[in-house]
Formats: C-alpha cells, structure tokens, sequence
C-alpha cells in the first residue's frame, strides 16, 4: 500500500515558497551578485591601496639607506680620525721646548761669548752709539726724517779723569740730568733741583735725597768705585759686549722731567733680524713730582700695529685702555731702520716718545741679563723662531701673525677626575703645548707624558689634552676641528644605531607590526627598552664598555648638569638656538602614538638632533668650552648606566628648563641695559 506525501498545511496570512514568482527570485539574485561584486571590487581597491603605500614606504626607505651608505662610504674614503689622514695646519709655529727661546739660546750662547760680545759691542757703548746715530743720519736722511732726537752728552768721566767727578761739579752741569754707565747695563741716577735719585742699581732704597755730601758719597760709590775702576764689572755681570766698551760715565740731559709731550718712561721694542715683533710700553704717566714712573709702574704689550698682547714680562700688566701714540708709526720707521743696521739676532731698542718727539735711548741684546722669561713662553720662543728661520720673516712683519701666535688658544686643558667628573675651574686654554704642559705639569715625568701626548694630536688646528687630577696624569688627548665640515659632523653621528633603526622601521611597515596605537605605558616602556638597546651598543663596541661606573644615579645627574652648564654659554646664540630648535624631537618620543612612531622619532634624533647640534658646537670660539663638551661625552659613552641617562633623558630636561630661561633673562638683560 502506497503512502501518500503529507502536505504541510500552510499557516493563516503566511506565503508558501510556491507563492513566489520566477521573476522575484532572479531579480533577488541579481541583487546578491551585485551586491557579492561591488563588496569584492572595494576589498580589491583597498588592497591595491595598501600594497601601493606599501611599496611607497619601502623605496623611501631604500632611498634613505642609500643614501646614508653614500655617506658613510664618502665619510670612510675621506676622513677617518687617523693621524695619517691628518692635514698639518699651515704656516703654524708650535713651541715644544724651552731650549728654542730667545732667553735660553742667550744664556746658552751668548753669555761669556767673547766674539759675540765683541761683534755687538759698538753699539751698546751708551757714547759710541751716538755718533754711530748721527753718521747714519747723514748717510741716510730717512732716519733724520722720521725725528729721530739723540739727548745730548753733558760730561763724560773715565778712569783718565774720575778726580773730575766731585760734587761741585755735579751742581755745575745744567739740570736735569741722567748719571749712567757708558759700559753696562747697571748703575743709573738722575739729578733735579740739587736732588739725588738713584733708578737703577741702587745700594739703598731709592728715594731723592738733596745732592750734597751724602748723596755725592752714594753717587760715587756706585758710578766711579764699582763701576768705572771695577775692571770686572762686565764680567761680573756676565755680559760681554760691555768688555769692548770703553769704561766711562756719561751724563747726559733727562729729557723725561719738565717734558709735557713725553710723559711716560721709555718704550721697549724688540726686534728680531731688524723686523718689530713686539713692543712694550708703560701705562702710568711719569709722577707730577718729577719721579720716574717705571719704578712702580706696570706695563702692557702691544704688537707693531698697536694691538693688545696678552703676555708680560716681569712688571706686572695693567687694564688700563691705553691710547695708540701719535708718533706710533714713525717709531715703527726709526726701529726698523736702526735694526737693518744692527747686527743679526734679537735687539731690544729704547725710545722715548710723546706724541711729537722721539729720542734715542739705548739699544740692549741681553734684556735683563737674560735671566728673565716672557709669558706665555710662545712670546719667548717667537723671537728665537723668527731669527732662525722657523718663522718665515714675512710672518714675523705681520703683526696678525705675531697677534695670533701669542693670543693663541688652540691648546686646550681639562681636569676629568676618574674620567668623570669635570674640574670646569681647570678647565684653561695656552698658546702652545709648550705653556700648556709648564703650567700643568709639576715633575718632570708628568711634562715628558704631556708633551708626548700634545704630540699626537698636533696635526689638528684644535687640540685637548685630559688630565685626571687624581694621579697627575695625562689620561688622553684629542684633536678636533676648527671650523665645521659635512665630513666631520658626520662622523660624530652614531651610524650603526642609525642603520639598525632604518631596518627595524622597515619591518615594523612591511609586516604591519608595532604601528597600531597603544597606550602611554607602553610608549614609556619602548622608549626604555630602546634605550637599553642602544646603550649597550656603546658598551659593547667601546674598547673599554662597562656598565656601571663609581657614580650613583645622582651623581649622575649632578655631573651631567655641571658639564652641560659650562658648555653651553648663554652668549652663544647658535649653540642656543639650536637646541631650542630641535630637542622638541627627542622629546617627541616619549609622546608618540605608536611604537613605529618612537623609532621615527629616535631616527630623526639621531640624523637631524645630533647633526645640527654637532654643526654649531663646531662652531664654538672657546677651545676649553669644545675640550669639555667632547671629554666628557666620550668619558660617559665608556659606561652603560651613565650614557643611559645622559644620552636619553636629561638632555631635553636641561635644555628646556636649564638653558632656555637663562637665555631668556640674560638676552633681556642685555636687551633692556641698551
């Protein structure tokens, strides 16, 4: 028996699938494959879009890492810091030894030397040189041009007519006037208004006593007993020139009292192979009672041009802003043509000169007996340089040249206690390694170990020697640039952790990975874990890297303030500005949205941050400012911890609430003073 299929019996108000058309169903599947088509055509869209931006991402990337590689290879064909590779800086005189100075080549040669002595002798004989003066004079008439006055010979006394020297006639001759030796260097008075002074050589305490039999008895001792019958007195005084002199006393006009025009004591200038190098005049005028001003008087040096030496002899150096002297250039003339005359070697030639006369006074060549030295010892050893063709005699005429070799300070010094902790008061700058290792070193080991050490770094136009106070030692020395390079800012960038970074961004776009936003925490632990990473890059590829040093985390802080207080001055804006500029973008990181982001950041950090603050620190003027900066740096990246919070954290911390309202109240101080 067949079974019949039950129908399902349709519900009241309900359609059966039978009640549909044909039509309604095909329209319905035309509208899902409609619908099944535009949804696939924008997932394809949106595919397409990202793979496009993708590969946009990619080829800048590639662009970017050429283009670093381009530098680096430029950077390593061209300029690694090896000695090598080293431009020595031209037309550079650098002092090493105290034996190539004029002082010490005098007492080594000169003094006891008979025929050197001998052959100059004319011309310190105080009577000889006179009528020498007048026959130059009239065989050249440029000397008479320039106003060279010779103050006349009122008496002379030698050993045929010393009875002569009594005391009438000292009244008898016209006054004022000046007693000295004709044969030495020692024994000089003046007499004024029937006073006795004694200036030079004096038994007593030089005082102006009235010129009678105390006085006369002083004047005799001193001038006719120990000079004029003391046959030894050149000798003695270990000067030969003044064997060949004729011994004498001569007195002659004091054209210094009662003298409007002239009133500051007598102008040295010390010449080398007859060309000026420098000069040194008196700063106080001559006292209103007629006393000579040099006998308490300080003096100031000048090149031949009349500008400001930093260097002293053995008066003291006054501040005062001394006027160039109308009569500058014309004693300029008179020396030069008096040196062409003289014998090769160093002369200092005397003048007195106002602003109108000129006299001749005397011409010396063993300067205080060669027992003196200049400061800085570079002074010193110009002299010796320039007549003995270690300077080239056009350098020596420029008086630019003379201004940058003494006012020179390329040689910088800084105390870094356990390669640490920075002595900004130590921190000094000298004209030549010379002065440098003189003034730091205080046994004779410690000076051999600098100089050995300014040695390697010499070939540099700017060079720094680190000494760690705590052994007295020399613990390194570096040379950097004078002027900025694109060459050399980039070697002061951290390529390797450039490229890292380059490479972890890559990855990061390419498979979609850390770009997604996160939350603050996670930002802050990046920024630490990136840190870390490079940090223990220094540590790992620094030749001696550790990751902790003696100093605690405050200690750190405290050293990392002081050293970037003293780097960076307020008066330098570029320094300054630039950091306002740019230290925004190491703070960036710390505020990013993603942890791709972080890493563009610390890539912009690390390129344009550090680029353009190692371009105007290159342009820093205070060579003992650039010393620190670089020694301290380099003394940090040696331990992990330290760098750590150096590098990463407290620059823009120091930059934005150290450095910046500093600036600002200065510069309106400044500002607001007129």
């Amino acid at each position: 028996m067949m079974m019949k299929p039950r129908r399902r019996a349709a519900a009241k108000g309900s359609e059966s699938p039978r009640d549909f058309s044909i039509e309604q169903f095909c329209e319905d599947d035309r509208n899902d494959e409609e619908s099944l088509r535009l949804h696939g055509n924008s997932n394809h869209h949106k595919t397409r879009h990202a793979q496009a931006k993708r590969w946009q991402f990619i080829a800048a990337i590639l662009m970017i890492g050429m283009m670093m590689l381009a530098v680096a290879f430029v950077i390593f064909k061209q300029g690694h810091n090896s000695d090598s590779d080293l431009v020595p800086v031209n037309d550079e005189y650098i002092l090493w030894s105290r034996e190539e100075t004029y002082f010490s080549e005098c007492r080594g040669s000169f003094l006891y030397n008979d025929t050197w002595g001998k052959e100059r002798a004319p011309f310190v004989d105080k009577v000889g040189v006179k009528n020498l003066l007048r026959q130059w004079q009239e065989e050249d008439e440029s000397i008479k041009i320039t106003g060279l006055k010779i103050p006349p010979t009122l008496a002379v006394f030698d050993k045929t007519n010393s009875s002569k020297f009594t005391l009438g006639a000292l009244r008898a001759i016209p006054q004022p006037y000046i007693i000295k030796t004709s044969h030495g260097s020692g024994g000089i008075a003046r007499v004024n208004n029937n006073t006795y002074q004694c200036v030079k050589g004096c038994p007593q305490k030089r005082k102006m006593t009235p010129l009678g039999e105390i006085s006369f008895a002083e004047a005799h001792e001193l001038h006719i007993r120990k000079n004029l019958l003391n046959g030894k007195h050149a000798r003695d005084n270990r000067q030969p020139q003044y064997q060949f002199v004729h011994p004498s006393i001569i007195i002659e006009k004091d054209i210094l009292t009662g003298n409007k025009d002239i009133q500051r004591d007598v102008t040295y200038w010390y010449v080398a192979d007859g060309v000026p190098i420098f000069v040194s005049q008196q700063c106080e005028l001559n006292g209103q009672d007629g006393q000579l001003g040099t006998l308490s008087s300080s003096r100031a040096f000048f090149s031949a041009r009349f500008q400001r030496l930093p260097m002293k002899l053995k008066k003291p150096v006054c501040t005062d802003v001394l006027e160039k002297p109308h009569t500058w250039d014309r004693q300029r003339s008179i020396v030069e043509s008096i040196g062409a005359r003289l014998p090769k070697g160093i002369v200092r030639i005397d003048l007195y000169a106002g602003d109108e006369d000129i006299y001749f006074s005397e011409a010396t060549f063993t300067t205080g007996r060669c027992k003196l030295a200049f400061h800085p010892a570079v002074a010193d050893g110009l002299l010796f340089a320039a007549v003995h063709g270690v300077v080239h005699r056009d350098d020596a005429s420029r008086s630019a040249y003379i201004e940058e070799v003494i006012g020179g300070s390329s040689w910088g010094f800084v105390e870094l206690q356990r390669g640490k902790q920075l002595h900004p008061s130590s921190a000094s700058t000298f004209p030549s390694p010379l002065d440098l290792c003189e003034d730091y070193s205080s046994h004779k080991d410690s000076f051999k170990s600098c100089i050995q050490a300014a040695r390697e770094v010499s070939s540099y136009p700017v060079r720094c020697l680190i000494a760690d106070p705590s052994n007295d030692n020399i613990i390194s020395s570096f040379g950097v640039e004078r002027y900025p390079t694109i060459q050399k800012v980039f070697e002061r960038l951290v390529w390797d952790r450039i490229f890292v970074i380059v490479g972890i961004i890559f990855i990061m776009s390419y498979y979609q990975v850390g770009t997604r936003t996160v939350g603050i925490r996670q930002i802050i632990l990046v920024n630490i874990a990136f840190a870390i990473a490079a940090t223990y890059s220094d540590v790992l590829f620094h030749h001696d890297g550790k990751w902790f040093s003696h100093l605690n985390t405050i200690n750190i802080v405290e050293e990392s303030f002081i050293a970037f207080r003293n780097v960076h001055p307020v008066e330098n804006v570029a320094v300054a500005t630039s950091h306002f500029a740019t230290y925004w973008m190491h703070a960036a990181s710390w505020f990013s949205k993603s942890p791709r982001r972080v890493l563009v950041w610390a890539l912009l950090t690390e390129i344009v941050v550090a680029f353009v603050n190692e371009w105007s620190h290159h342009n820093e003027w205070q060579t003992d400012v650039r010393c620190m900066r670089v020694a301290f740096i380099d003394g940090m990246k040696g331990h992990g911890y330290d760098n750590f919070w150096r590098e990463f954290f407290l620059g823009p911390i120091f930059v934005y609430f150290y450095l910046l309202p500093k600036f600002v109240v200065h510069w309106s101080r400044v500002f607001f003073s007129g």
